[in-house]
């Protein structure tokens, strides 16, 4: 059953789907004390105003917006959804802005091999942890802002193919560091291959790279 609205979680064959389960995620720089810098909450149904079958992104604006906090590591705390309502997701957000939502039909073949292209004039960064699935497996996430620093785009990595049911992944509940990806002279990267060579990278964007 659906925690936030009793009714039947829907099944894996329906058309329209997450590319993640329905669950609460935060982003905050891996020093000790550091704020919350992204916040997602994806929903399987409606809770107010907020849309069901969407994943729903909120980022820290104002001048440079990201970018001076994305030159490190990052902390992910990931948690199931509870009884959720207007008021406690508003509560999960804090003071962050919206950044984009992403409502759209995913199946494994939404998924593209390869690393993800990016608008020129956009700059990217590329974390990675091992999959909460699978540690043995790796997870990435790549966080892709516009010129003002403002988040316009996201994508996960996976370094195998997705099932047939074109989830990133299937924990509900997981944390730990995402390691900024640094090139030979140390600067950021976002070549999935700098992670782990000889891997078949899986990636899907949302909304537009």
């Amino acid at each position: 059953m659906d925690p936030t609205t009793g009714e039947p979680i829907t099944s894996p064959d329906a058309p329209i789907k997450l590319q993640v389960p329905p669950f609460k995620m935060r982003l905050s720089g891996y020093q000790v004390g550091r704020p919350d810098v992204l916040v997602l909450f994806a929903l399987s149904t409606a809770v107010g105003h907020y849309a069901g079958q969407t994943e729903h992104w909120y980022a820290e604006l104002g001048v440079n917006g990201l970018r001076p906090v994305l030159e490190g590591d990052l902390e992910v705390d990931a948690v199931p959804l509870a009884a959720e309502t207007e008021a406690t997701l508003e509560a999960w957000v804090r003071s962050l802005s919206p950044a984009f939502t992403c409502r759209r039909q995913v199946r494994s073949t939404d998924w593209n091999r390869g690393a993800v292209v990016v608008a020129s004039g956009n700059q990217s960064r590329l974390y990675w942890m091992p999959h909460p699935d699978n540690t043995l497996e790796i997870l990435g996430l790549l966080l892709v802002t516009d010129k003002n620093g403002q988040l316009v785009s996201t994508a996960w990595y996976r370094s195998s193919a997705p099932a047939e049911d074109g989830y990133a992944f299937r924990s509900e509940s997981f944390n730990g560091r995402l390691t900024l990806v640094l090139d030979d002279d140390g600067n950021p990267s976002s070549d999935p291959d700098l992670i782990k060579k000889e891997v078949s990278w899986h990636s899907i964007v949302m909304p537009l790279p």
